[in-house]
């Protein structure tokens, strides 16, 4: 099964798109960049720094136009509780993946809720935000 969305990151004025494509057969999720897009906010907000802080995220090692990540599939039909957790649930509308880094035992979440025409990118372990800022980076920055 492949799945395919436009993801939207908005901040005050602009915004930052890019490709979304989820493949369950293959159990890989890859991110397209677009090329006249706007990403700096998007990464920022990854990063933590979405507080005004106007200090520059170090440029990318190299770029790329497209990353694929593998993943394992958490969940399908999850459901949102207590103060944004997902868990299993009859009524629930959400697709959940943990996307692992290459070459990395890092990680994030990725998921999505069709119904509400929104997805969320999610970085539970602290100590994951570098390594995935920095691979987000070379693809977004």
């Amino acid at each position: 099964m492949q799945r395919g969305w436009q993801g939207v990151y908005s901040f005050g004025e602009g915004w930052s798109c890019f490709d979304i494509r989820l493949d369950l057969d293959r159990m890989t999720l890859t991110l397209r960049r677009w090329p006249d897009a706007e990403y700096d906010a998007f990464l920022r907000k990854l990063a933590g720094r979405s507080d005004g802080s106007t200090t520059p995220l170090p440029p990318p090692a190299g770029r790329v136009d497209a990353r694929t990540f593998d993943i394992e599939l958490i969940g399908l039909k999850m459901a949102k509780v207590n103060a944004g957790a997902i868990q299993r649930g009859p009524n629930g509308d959400w697709l959940v993946v943990q996307a692992f880094l290459p070459r990395s035992a890092e990680s994030f979440l990725f998921g999505v809720n069709d119904s509400l025409q929104a997805g969320e990118l999610v970085i539970p372990r602290p100590e994951s935000v570098s390594a995935v800022v920095h691979a987000f980076n070379q693809l977004f920055g």
